[in-house]
């Protein structure tokens, strides 16, 4: 579109030039012939420079003042030009900057998951682990998921832990990372990033999510929402509103990251 302007206006320039100069040599021969019709005698307007300087002149003038025009155009529009540029830089600039905000929040996730721990205790029956008899035992990473998802699942009774008050932290920690994944996914989905970079961010959160979180969440949930409707005491044993809150979250993972 800019270059198309571009030659218009010189198009433009160029025929106005030539009529211009045209009509400024054309004129003092024209004008001191001789001529069979009396409106364009100019034998008796007085000195003939001064006649032809007189109707020339105001010609000359107009030409050089569409030139003059034309010139001031053919700036603004490289003006734009070099504005628009400085803005594709600067948005560009935006880009790989919020890409690499993207990049360390994909890596906290990482260490966020790694993070993840709970204390369970151990019922006093005697177990002996190692030499020694633990009343307690913190679980890490993926290991708490696993440790707290066999404890929910188990209906009997016996299960060799049993949950405490820090489990409501517990589940404050699995919502924070749930948020941290929404908040990669939003933040890829509103900045103006290529296809192949928003595919590049994408591509990177999903494995990560489905290696390492999609299976825990899902039989997180499934084996609250059992451990809840078979003793009304288990409902937010990990954060009031947890199950429902983290119901809703899964969803929308599923929906705008999953598919």
């Amino acid at each position: 579109m800019e270059e198309k302007i571009k030659d218009q206006s010189n198009a433009t320039a160029i025929i106005t030039l030539t009529i211009g100069c045209f009509l400024a040599f054309a004129m003092p021969f024209i004008l001191t012939r001789e001529t069979l019709c009396n409106a364009f005698d100019f034998s008796a307007t007085g000195q003939i420079g001064d006649t032809i300087g007189g109707i020339v002149g105001p010609i000359l003038n107009f030409t050089g003042l569409i030139l003059v025009y034309l010139s001031f155009k053919q700036q603004y529009v490289a003006n734009e030009i070099q504005r628009n540029g400085m803005n594709e830089q600067a948005n560009t600039a935006n880009n790989i900057k919020v890409f690499n905000i993207i990049i360390d929040l994909i890596n906290e996730l990482k260490e966020e998951i790694k993070l993840l721990t709970i204390s369970l205790e151990e019922r006093k029956t005697g177990h002996i682990i190692m030499g020694l008899e633990y009343e307690n035992k913190k679980f890490e990473g993926l290991f708490s998921l696993i440790e707290i998802i066999s404890l929910l699942k188990d209906d009997s009774g016996n299960h060799r832990y049993v949950i405490t008050n820090t489990a409501k932290n517990y589940g404050h920690q699995v919502i924070y990372i749930v948020n941290l994944v929404l908040l990669i996914v939003n933040k890829i989905s509103e900045f103006d990033f290529s296809d192949s970079d928003k595919s590049i961010l994408k591509d990177k959160l999903r494995i990560l999510y489905t290696s390492k979180l999609e299976y825990y969440l899902t039989e997180l949930l499934t084996a609250l929402k059992e451990a809840e409707d078979q003793n009304p005491e288990n409902i937010g044993i990990l954060g009031e509103g947890f199950t429902d809150n983290l119901t809703i979250k899964l969803e929308e993972i599923n929906t705008n990251l999953l598919k």
